[in-house]
């Protein structure tokens, strides 16, 4: 009798044992719950305006991040507020990241094309290009393009020959996205002056 009894016992703790470890392996560890994290609250930006259809949104930022040039007409404000307000105008394609070409970005063609952006909407546009550019570049590429637009906004010509601002203007930040690179000063000048001239004969 008292064999069954120390038999019965060893089978009862067994049982326990048995469901403790299937308890503790179901609840998953304090790192790998944080690892599944989506949002956190020290990531969170807290905005003091209660429009938050100027903010840039992630489809624009991830065309920047795959060095793919971003039209300026696609960073004016009524462009930000649309892609806010109507997210499905959004529309995604691969094979535009020559690096990646299964990535998925967003087209661009969906929006009216750069050349179509009127003069009275570049400042603010480009505003908006350095909001984008402070989240994925250093402090002296942006430096570098805040010394662009001045010199575009500093033309005799940006009211009388628009379009030879905003040839030059889409030329040099094209050549930046493509080739990560950047005319030095002379050439600079010199590519300015030729474009303004092609303009006029246009």
């Amino acid at each position: 009798m008292r064999g069954m009894i120390l038999y019965i016992g060893a089978l009862s703790n067994a049982g326990t044992s048995t469901s403790a470890s299937v308890t503790t392996s179901s609840v998953p560890t304090s790192s790998s719950a944080t690892d599944m994290l989506v949002f956190r609250d020290s990531e969170t930006v807290i905005t003091k305006s209660e429009d938050t259809g100027t903010e840039i949104p992630r489809p624009i930022i991830n065309l920047a991040k795959a060095k793919i040039h971003v039209p300026l007409t696609l960073l004016t404000l009524a462009s930000l507020r649309k892609i806010h307000l109507d997210p499905s105008c959004v529309k995604m394609k691969k094979g535009l990241v020559l690096d990646d070409p299964k990535m998925s970005v967003m087209d661009t063609l969906t929006f009216p094309t750069e050349s179509t952006l009127p003069a009275d909407r570049f400042y603010e546009a480009y505003s908006n290009f350095l909001k984008m550019m402070a989240l994925v570049a250093d402090k002296a590429t942006i430096k570098r393009f805040i010394k662009h637009r001045d010199f575009c906004l500093s033309r005799d010509e940006f009211s009388d020959d628009w379009n030879a601002v905003l040839n030059f203007n889409i030329e040099i930040r094209r050549k930046f996205f493509n080739a990560q690179s950047f005319h030095d000063p002379s050439t600079y000048m010199q590519r300015w002056n030729e474009i303004k001239i092609n303009t006029s004969l246009m």
